[in-house]
C-alpha cells in the first residue's frame, strides 16, 4: 500500500508543480524536468545512507527524525488532542510527560543544550504527520523531503530571477549544485533550511518594494519561524542582516555605505562576546566545538532520563546493543560522561549493569575526517587567529590528503569548481543597478558569516561537507546575480 501511494505522490506533485506560473522564465518542461532531478538526488541520498553508509537501514541523523516521527505518530493516533499540543509546543519539555508517553524517543529531548530553541522537533513534527500516511516507507517521506526542498528552490528563483540575467542558471544551479542539491534533496534539515530561505526571501522582497500586504507579512513571519526552529543560527543570521537590504532599499546603495556597514558588523560581533553566555558568541562556538570533537572520536551515546550519556567507543562490549530497535543496556560496570539536560558541560560518572533499556542517539566508530582544529576555549583572540583556517576548512578542504572515504573527492572537486565559478564571476561581471547590490551585498555577508561560524565549530570534514550548504546557497545567488549575460541565454 505505501508503495502505491508513493507514486501517486510522484505523479499527483509533479503534475502540481508542472502547473506552476512562472511567467515566460520557466517553461512547463523546464518545471518537470526540475522534479525529475530532485527525485533523482533524494533517490541517491536515501541509496547512499542506506547501502554505502548502512547495511539496509538508513543511517545517521535521517534515522534518529523518522525513528522519533513514527514514535510521536503513534502517540498521536492513541492521543489525538494531547499530540496537538505537542506539535504546538505546549508542554513539550514536560520531561514526566514525555518520559511516562514518548519513552521511546531519541532526539526529542537532545538538544536542551541551554539553547533558546531546540531545533530537533521542527523535522521530528514534520516526519511525524508523513508517518500517518507513509507506513514507515522511508521512499514516501523522502518523496516528500524532495517536494519540498523543490518548492524552497522555486521561492527562491522567484525571488531573485528578476536580479538575474542568466535565469535558467540560476534554476539549474540551485537544482543540480552538489552541495545544495544532495544535502537539500534528503530526509535532513538542510532541505527546510532551503524551503525556509526561499519563503523569507520571497516575502522580505514583496514588503519592500509594494505596500504591506497581510499575506506577505504571514509569509515572512512563518519563513522566520522555519529558519529559527529548523537552523536557529541561520535564521539568527539571516533575519538580523535583513537590515542591511531594508536599510540600503531605501537609499542607494555605495562602497563607502558597504565599508560602513562591515565595520559596524564586527563591533556588534565584537560586542556579542562580552554578553551573558546564552547570547555570548564565543561561548557558544566553544559548546559546539566541543560537541562536535566528542561527536569526532567516536562512542557510545545514550539517553536516559535525565541527562546525555557518552562512553567511549573502545567500551561497546560493555553494553548489550540492539541496533535494530536502537536500544542499549548496561552489562560491566563502565565510566563515562554525562551531561544534565539543559546544561552544557560534561562530568564523569560510572554507570552500573542492569537490564534498563536506554534510548541509543549514536553508536559511532571515530570519524575517519576529524581534523586537528585549535580549541576556541572561551577565547576571542583564539577564535581570530582560528579565521583563517575556518575559511580553509569550508571553501577548500576536503583536501585528496585528507583522512575521510572515497566521497571527499567529490567534494574536493566541488570546491575547485566553486573556487573557478567565483572567479569566473568576477572576471565576467556586470555592473549593477543599487537594488541588485544591495541583495549581492547581503547575501555575501550571509554566506561568509555562515562560513565563518561552520568553520569555527566544526573539527569534522564530513559534517563541514554538509553544513556549508548554509554558506554555498547564498553566495552562489549572489554569483548568478552578479554574472554577465551568457550567450545561450536569451533574457
Amino acid at each position: 500500500m505505501s508503495f502505491v501511494i508513493l507514486g501517486i505522490l510522484i505523479i499527483g506533485l509533479g503534475l502540481l508543480f508542472s502547473r506552476f506560473t512562472l511567467s515566460e522564465e520557466l517553461s512547463k518542461k523546464d518545471l518537470i524536468i526540475g522534479w525529475g532531478i530532485k527525485l533523482s538526488v533524494t533517490t541517491l541520498y536515501v541509496l547512499i545512507f542506506t547501502y554505502y553508509f548502512s547495511d539496509g537501514i538508513i543511517y545517521g541523523d535521517s534515522r534518529n527524525f523518522l525513528n522519533d516521527g513514527r514514535e510521536l505518530a503513534e502517540f498521536g493516533i492513541k492521543e489525538p488532542f494531547a499530540y496537538l499540543k505537542l506539535m504546538l509546543g505546549i508542554g513539550a519539555d514536560n520531561q514526566d510527560f514525555l518520559i511516562e508517553h514518548l519513552p521511546n524517543t531519541q532526539i526529542w529531548s537532545y538538544g536542551d543544550n541551554g539553547d533558546f530553541i531546540n531545533d530537533n522537533r521542527l523535522i521530528i513534527r514534520i516526519n511525524s504527520v508523513i508517518h500517518f500516511f507513509s507506513n514507515g516507507n522511508v521512499w514516501v517521506h523522502g518523496v516528500v523531503f524532495a517536494a519540498i526542498s523543490f518548492l524552497g528552490s522555486i521561492l527562491l528563483f522567484k525571488t531573485f530571477k528578476e536580479f538575474t540575467k542568466n535565469k535558467k542558471v540560476l534554476y539549474y544551479g540551485l537544482l543540480i549544485f552538489p552541495t545544495i542539491s544532495f544535502w537539500g534533496g534528503g530526509i535532513t534539515k538542510e532541505t527546510i533550511l532551503i524551503f525556509g530561505l526561499g519563503l523569507f526571501f520571497l516575502n522580505l522582497k514583496y514588503l519592500l518594494k509594494h505596500k504591506l500586504r497581510l499575506m506577505s507579512l504571514i509569509g515572512l513571519i512563518a519563513g522566520v519561524g522555519i529558519l529559527l526552529f529548523n537552523k536557529p543560527h541561520v535564521g539568527i543570521v539571516a533575519l538580523g542582516l535583513s537590515a542591511i537590504v531594508v536599510l540600503l532599499y531605501r537609499t542607494t546603495f555605495t562602497n563607502k555605505k558597504g565599508i560602513i556597514i562591515s565595520g559596524v558588523l564586527l563591533l556588534v560581533f565584537f560586542a556579542f562576546t562580552f554578553t551573558p553566555s546564552r547570547l555570548n558568541i564565543v561561548e557558544r562556538l566553544t559548546y559546539q566545538q566541543r560537541a562536535l570533537q566528542n561527536l569526532g572520536n567516536g562512542g557510545v551515546f545514550f539517553i536516559n532520563d535525565s541527562s546525555f550519556c557518552a562512553f567511549d567507543y573502545e567500551k561497546l562490549d560493555h553494553f548489550d546493543y540492539n541496533s535494530t530497535d536502537q536500544l542499549i543496556s548496561v552489562k560491566e560496570q563502565s565510566k563515562g560522561r554525562y551531561k544534565l539536560f539543559g546544561e552544557e558541560e560534561f562530568h564523569e560518572f560510572e554507570i552500573l549493569p542492569s537490564e534498563e533499556k536506554f534510548d541509543v542517539y549514536h553508536v559511532i566508530s571515530p570519524s575517519t575526517s576529524l581534523i586537528e582544529c585549535t580549541p576556541i576555549d572561551y577565547s576571542c583572540f583564539q577564535l581570530f587567529l582560528n579565521t583563517p583556517s575556518a575559511l580553509m576548512n569550508v571553501f577548500l578542504r576536503p583536501f585528496p590528503t585528507d583522512p575521510g572515504d572515497q566521497l571527499k573527492f567529490i567534494s574536493f572537486i566541488e570546491n575547485l569548481f566553486f573556487i573557478l565559478l567565483i572567479g569566473f564571476v568576477i572576471f565576467k561581471r556586470r555592473v549593477l543597478n543599487s537594488e541588485e547590490k544591495s541583495w549581492v551585498f547581503y547575501l555575501f555577508i550571509l554566506g561568509l558569516i555562515s562560513a565563518l561560524l561552520i568553520g569555527w565549530s566544526t573539527p569534522i570534514l564530513g559534517a563541514i561537507v554538509r553544513y556549508k550548504i548554509a554558506a554555498y546557497l547564498p553566495l552562489f545567488i549572489a554569483a548568478t546575480i552578479l554574472l554577465k549575460p551568457l550567450k545561450n541565454e536569451s533574457k
